[in-house]
């Protein structure tokens, strides 16, 4: 993005999750001569006529243009990028905003709500919001640090609270709905956070949870039309009245009546906006700028137009202003404007529908949602699903209805006009246009129909029916997944309900968690070979993780394939899925097994092979058996793993060596002793991060109360499951597990004592810069025939994954790319 503004460019965001109809549209619109993207999502982007440049795959082309700042024509009034809101005629509008408006945004918001150099902000908003300007401009306009969040985590709040909490942060912006889920999910909040609030109303009861929980509470407002956010309130800890604050820099509000007059206090009226932030219009519809962009009647201000809001409000004695309503019918969903007209154009154009209206509705606090009333065209018949899946092609999800209620007529008013206020609250029956229920067929079935109805609130819910179909968003998912924790106590992400948004998809997920991989011949491998991440790339990276097969231990491939995503992921893991397979008697054993399954997924390669930390000998020796068996092995990689050849005095720290810590760790974790450990921490829930935040009296509270219900936890589960460990913590190994990890142990260690080292191909070895400071090859010299290449990344053996993956990423498909074309 700051390319296309320092090369004098505009864009305009496209969102590859929004309907192929209307990506065509917004490309047609804009006419724009460049569409900048990358391969895999170039590929499900709509025919484009113009120049397609993908970061990616063009990377090293860009790389030989020059670094010196370009020549430019464009001024503070050119345009910098154009968002597309909803329209009430059927058509989305895109609004242009200038340079000049961002910049006076950028510096009113970096004086307050304030940032500086030392601050950390989250992002969690996708680019085709507006409000993600704030996000990634206002802290590289100060020297600020930005942590990007991906879609996945944005929408999990148990892992939002998480990376927040891990992060640092000190700023995070978000809808209301992002702070109900956190706040559903658990999450105690930071007194060095600053909550930026805004995209919809904020109520008195949403503030006065958050209020307590952070450095400061905003309460932002702002149309598109006007840069992002045009007042803001800061919330006071005894909360008071939740205004719209007062006009950011530059900026000027108006209540004004139907005549344009201004109106006195305390009585309502339509706001207007103008100032240094107002939007130079609407992309090729002139006739909807006039209707909205009036002249200015108030000479004694340079701003020459006012931007019609559609907003009643009116001023308080103070000077701050209340928001009453909307004068027209757009609504506010999670944070997202909506023309409930376009909705109804749209669902007018399916052949079954003969009348059609959309209200937003919030029958319970907190939870507004789209419903639409169907009438029919006779003969016809209409299903719900069908219906859904029709506005998809044509409209964003978030545009979607929740529920669709059928009726025979629409109910009118005495001079015969549509009375909105007339239409039916949707009940908990399901409707004439919901598809046939079927039953669950198994306990397990049963028990989420009964979560599901509880969080729904519907009396029937059938094992096909999809979560989201019936009315669930991201809040009531969090209660979903908390309750399905709660009852069988699965560590289970937020993802895995938009994965498996049905009832038979998510039982058999969760009673059968290893996703089968198929060979080239569609057959299933089921053993020892799972499916981590699958990308566009033909030729997969198979991982061995520095445990073997219990849970958890992918964490460091799963991080890199958020930065790959071009590439599948598949895990090898030595406890078998089928739970058959017997346990292998050495390194060499196991590795057979690895080696059949993976020619039986591949059978001509070439294969990468990639090994984590211990995970080391299995990675080392699959990659020597299929040298010896013919097979090419494009390339094997090590993922700060030790290598066999270290220095006598290798790694001295103080009185200890790393091996020595090593091995005194492995006794440890693999100890009954380690296990209880883990399960207090987990059945604790205790953070360190969050107690050093806390005041010293408050502190020793927070642990202690941590640690007693750890204890009692533990000292329950042991009385109840004894002699195994907990089963009441989020994440515990089992008594099998336990001796898995023992017994791979062993063979590890009896294959270092004879590591063979007759490896024929090439290997590379990504290593931590405090190790590579003592051996640059890590120990692995003379183990690869083929050639070692080393590299270093800042960090330590525990950081260096944590703060720095992107670098860990940019390294391996530079290794990978490089073994592809030699």
């Amino acid at each position: 993005l700051l390319a296309i503004l320092k090369a004098g460019g505009a864009y305009a965001p496209l969102d590859p999750e929004y309907p192929i109809d209307r990506l065509e549209f917004m490309l047609r619109d804009t006419q724009a001569s460049v569409l900048l993207t990358q391969k895999p999502i170039s590929q499900i982007l709509p025919d484009y006529p113009g120049h397609r440049v993908c970061l990616d795959e063009d990377r090293e082309r860009i790389a030989r243009e020059s670094d010196e700042n370009l020549v430019h024509e464009a001024t503070a009034d050119s345009l910098a990028y154009v968002i597309y809101t909803s329209g009430s005629t059927g058509t989305p509008k895109g609004v242009m905003i200038r340079h000049d408006s961002v910049c006076n945004f950028l510096a009113s918001m970096a004086a307050e709500p304030g940032m500086g150099s030392t601050d950390t902000l989250l992002a969690v908003t996708t680019l085709s919001f507006d409000i993600a300007g704030l996000e990634i401009y206002l802290p590289l306009s100060v020297g600020a640090r930005i942590i990007l969040v991906s879609r996945d985590v944005a929408v999990d709040g148990f892992q939002l609270a998480a990376q927040l909490s891990d992060s640092g942060a000190t700023m995070m912006q978000a809808t209301p709905v992002t702070w109900r889920m956190l706040l559903a999910s658990g999450w105690q909040g930071s007194r060095e956070l600053k909550i930026l609030c805004g995209g919809e109303a904020l109520s008195e009861e949403l503030a006065s949870q958050l209020a307590p929980r952070c450095a400061s509470l905003w309460n932002m407002y702002g149309p598109t039309e006007t840069t992002i956010w045009s007042s803001i309130q800061r919330i006071p800890e005894n909360i008071g009245k939740i205004t719209l604050g007062r006009p950011i820099a530059n900026t000027q509000y108006y209540v004004l009546d139907g005549h344009l007059n201004p109106v006195p206090v305390g009585v309502a009226g339509e706001l207007h906006i103008g100032g240094a932030g107002l939007a130079r219009g609407y992309l090729n519809r002139p006739e909807l700028v006039s209707e909205k962009f009036i002249a200015n009647p108030f000479r004694n201000y340079s701003t020459a137009c006012l931007y019609k809001t559609g907003d009643r409000v009116r001023y308080l004695p103070g000077g701050e202003i209340e928001f009453l309503g909307r004068i027209d019918e757009q609504v506010k969903i999670r944070g997202y404007r909506i023309e409930l007209g376009e909705i109804e154009a749209t669902l007018g154009q399916h052949a079954g529908v003969q009348q059609a209206v959309v209200l937003a509705r919030e029958d319970t606090p907190g939870e507004k949602r789209l419903v639409a009333y169907i009438v029919a065209t006779p003969g016809s018949s209409l299903w719900a699903n069908d219906l859904r899946a029709f506005l998809l092609q044509k409209l964003p999800e978030y545009m979607v209805p929740a529920i669709f209620v059928p009726l025979e007529s629409l109910p009118l008013t005495a001079n015969g006009k549509l009375d909105r206020k007339a239409l039916p609250a949707p009940d908990q029956t399901r409707h004439e246009l919901d598809e046939t229920i079927v039953s669950p067929r198994t306990p397990f079935e049963a028990t989420l129909a009964s979560i599901w109805s509880e969080v729904l609130k519907l009396d029937n819910v059938g094992i096909h029916d999809n979560f989201f179909n019936l009315g669930g968003h991201s809040l009531l998912a969090i209660q979903v997944i908390t309750r399905i924790r709660n009852r069988f106590s699965l560590d289970l992400p937020v993802r895995a309900l938009f994965e498996a948004p049905t009832i038979a998809q998510l039982a058999s997920r969760l009673e059968h968690p290893s996703k089968p991989v198929l060979n080239s011949n569609g057959k299933a491998i089921n053993s020892h070979l799972i499916e981590l991440c699958r990308g566009p790339n033909q030729k997969p990276i198979f991982c061995f993780p520095y445990r073997c097969g219990v849970q958890g231990e992918y964490t460091h491939f799963l991080r890199l394939a958020k930065y790959m995503g071009e590439y599948s992921f598949y895990g090898l893991q030595a406890k078998a899925a089928d739970s058959h397979t017997p346990l292998q008697a050495s390194v060499e054993e196991l590795s057979a097994n690895y080696v059949r399954e993976i020619e039986d997924f591949d059978p001509h390669g070439p294969y990468y092979l990639l090994g984590d930390c211990a995970g080391a000998p299995e990675a080392y020796e699959t990659a020597r058996q299929l040298w010896m068996r013919g097979k090419k092995v494009g390339l094997l990689i090590m993922l700060d793993a030790r290598g066999p050849y270290l220095p006598d005095n290798y790694g001295r720290l103080g009185p200890y060596s790393i091996k020595d810590l090593d091995n005194l760790r492995s006794r440890l974790l693999s100890s009954r002793f380690g296990v209880w450990c883990r399960n207090l921490d987990a059945a604790s829930s205790l953070r360190w991060r969050d107690s050093k935040k806390l005041p010293n009296s408050e502190r020793w509270r927070y642990l202690g109360r941590k640690v007693f219900g750890g204890l009692k936890t533990q000292i329950m589960a042991s009385q109840k499951y004894a002699p195994e460990p907990s089963r009441e913590s989020l994440e515990v190994l089992t008594a099998s597990e336990e001796e898995l990890l023992m017994h791979v142990g062993r063979v590890r260690s009896l294959y270092r004592s004879h590591w063979p080292s007759d490896y024929a191909g090439r290997l590379a070895v990504i290593i931590n810069e405090q190790w590579y400071g003592f051996d640059p090859t890590f120990g692995w010299t003379g183990t690869a025939a083929g050639g070692i290449e080393t590299y270093a990344i800042p960090g330590d053996h525990i950081s260096y994954m944590l703060e720095n993956v992107q670098l860990v990423a940019d390294r391996l498909r530079a290794c990978l790319e490089k073994a592809d074309k030699s």
